[in-house]
This record gives C-alpha cells, sequence and structure tokens, in this order.
C-alpha cells in the first residue's frame, strides 16, 4: 500500500509542476485514431521488451529453485539487493543527459546525440568501475559486514558475476537512448528480448549437465553483451554513425581505465592487510587510480582542458565571493 501510495504521490507532483510550469502540458482527448495506434504499437513493443526483463530475473529464481533449492535462491534474493542499489546510481546519472539526447534528436542533430550518447556510454562505465571495483575484490568482507556470519552458499560468487553483469549493463544503458530517441523500438526489442529470455533454456540445460549455479550468471553476462552490441547495430541501421568513432570514444578508453584500474587492486590483495583496513586502502587505491586514468585516458585534450578551465573559474568565483 505504501509503495502504490508512493508512486501515486510522484505522479501527482509531476502533474501538478507541469501544469503550473509549462502551459502546452494540458489534458484534453484526442480523436486521432492514428495517434493511438502509434503509442499502442509502441507501448506494446517496449512491454515486450520489460516482460523479457522481468522474465529472464523471475525465470532464474525458478531454475535454481528447482535445480538447487531455496538456499541458492537466498543468495540470489541477496545479490538482487547488490544489483538495484548499484543501477540506481547509473540510471539518475543518465537522467541528466537523456533529455538532451531526445532533444538532438528531435531536432535531427544526430551527430550532437551520438556524441552525448557514447559520453554517456564511457561515464557510466567508469562510475561503475568506482562502485564495483572494491566490492569485486573483498566481497567476503562486505558480505561479512552485512550479513554476519551466515552468508548463504555461493552468494560471494554470484555478487561478483552480477557486479560484473552490471558493468556491461552500464554502457547498455547509455546505449538505449538513442535508440528509445529514435522511436523504432520493434526490432530491437525482438531480438534482444528474445536473446534475455534464451539465457533461461540455456541455464536449464547446463544445470541438466550437472553445472554449477553460478553458470546461470554468466550465461546472462554473455546474452546481455550480446544484445549491446546487437542493439548498436540495429541503432545504427536506422541512423547512421561512424563504429570506429563508438571503439575509440567508448569501448577502448573504458578496456585500458578497467586495466590500469584492476592492478592496484590486485597488489592490495597480496598484502598483509585484513578487514577494514584493506576495504580502505582497496578504495581510496582505486578511486586515485580510477581518476587519474579517467583525467589521462577517458577525457580529450579539449574535454580535459575544459574542466580544468571550469575549476579554475568555480575555485576564482568562489574565492570572490568569500573575500
Amino acid at each position: 500500500f505504501l509503495l502504490m501510495a508512493n508512486t501515486i504521490i510522484v505522479q501527482l507532483f509531476y502533474r501538478t509542476y507541469t501544469k503550473r510550469n509549462y502551459s502546452e502540458c494540458r489534458f484534453r482527448l484526442v480523436k486521432d485514431k492514428t495517434l493511438y495506434i502509434k503509442l499502442l504499437k509502441y507501448s506494446g513493443w517496449e512491454m515486450f521488451g520489460s516482460m523479457a526483463t522481468v522474465s529472464q530475473g523471475q525465470g532464474i529464481n525458478i531454475i535454481l529453485n528447482l535445480f538447487f533449492g531455496p538456499i541458492v535462491n537466498a543468495a540470489r534474493a541477496i545479490v538482487i539487493q547488490i544489483e538495484t542499489a548499484v543501477m540506481q546510481l547509473i540510471n539518475n546519472f543518465l537522467i541528466a543527459v537523456r533529455p538532451q539526447v531526445i532533444k538532438n534528436c528531435a531536432e535531427g542533430n544526430f551527430v550532437e546525440m551520438y556524441r552525448l550518447s557514447f559520453y554517456a556510454s564511457k561515464f557510466s562505465f567508469i562510475l561503475m568501475l568506482a562502485m564495483i571495483i572494491p566490492l569485486c575484490f573483498d566481497i567476503d568482507f562486505v558480505l561479512n559486514i552485512w550479513l554476519g556470519d551466515e552468508v548463504p552458499q555461493y552468494t560471494n560468487v554470484f555478487a561478483v558475476l552480477v557486479l560484473i553483469s552490471c558493468m556491461f549493463s552500464s554502457i547498455h544503458r547509455a546505449s538505449l537512448m538513442p535508440y528509445h530517441a529514435i522511436g523504432r523500438i520493434k526490432t530491437g526489442n525482438i531480438v534482444g528480448g528474445s536473446l534475455m529470455i534464451a539465457s533461461l533454456p540455456i541455464s536449464y540445460i547446463l544445470f541438466k549437465f550437472g553445472m554449477p549455479p553460478y553458470w546461470a550468471f554468466i550465461v546472462i553476462i554473455f546474452t546481455n553483451t550480446a544484445q549491446q552490441f546487437i542493439t548498436w547495430i540495429i541503432i545504427h541501421g536506422y541512423v547512421h554513425f561512424s563504429y570506429k568513432q563508438l571503439i575509440m570514444d567508448v569501448y577502448i578508453p573504458c578496456f585500458f581505465i578497467l586495466i590500469i584500474s584492476v592492478i592496484p587492486s590486485l597488489i592490495i590483495m597480496q598484502t598483509p592487510l585484513v578487514g577494514w583496513q584493506r576495504f580502505l586502502v582497496l578504495l581510496m587505491a582505486t578511486e586515485v587510480i580510477l581518476l587519474m586514468a579517467t583525467c589521462f585516458i577517458g577525457l580529450k585534450n579539449d574535454e580535459r582542458k575544459r574542466i580544468i578551465e571550469f575549476i579554475k573559474n568555480r575555485i576564482l568565483h568562489d574565492g570572490i565571493k568569500n573575500s
């Protein structure tokens, strides 16, 4: 009841705010049947994609329960909470970029639309790294702090695999912005949704052959990553962009930043540090190295200069204001 009330209050707030601040936001009955058909087609294919996402998540729970029982499902439930918390940050980050992507698409400025989308993909990945690297390398310590000594079996492996899946999903979430802005979602949702649903029978077959439960998450990583690349191909078919630019602006910087950021964590895990000492050192080292790698690899020269200039102006402005 409280969740429903929360949703209703938020919707009422949005409705009141837009009605007061935007004259074009008014309710009226529309008799244009073609508009209804267009909206129903869009929402229908979007519903298929959403159902595929739900089917993958809940279907894996059912299959894990069939083969391994409720204890493994308890580990899965814990991991879902971690996944939800981690992905919330990326969703909040993309909220700030999505309106500009849609605006540029509506104006036919596809160069800027893709530039923003690539930019969002890269920095979504970097933001994800800032969270998941310390968690992945010291997951047992984090789970013990959170759950005490009674951590369900496979929870640590599930958590690491889900965090890796979130790392790749961060780029995919950003790629969906131009996809939805263009509005032609039928093919992408059919192909992408089918790939997500395909993880269920593949996992079932693997478990029939005696594979351990964490293979379900490995399958999800592969199917969802394949969906990511197919999404880019489908978008390219609608409005062309440079594959070379995508690789150079997104995937190559992300790859090198990942490698550079992981190395200090590997070294720290070999030291005699334990508990909070190791986790805090791991956290600080990761953030410092990630910041440096982002500055020198993730940013182009002009982007780096603009950021430095912005920081200087802010410091100067705050200094004058305080004086």
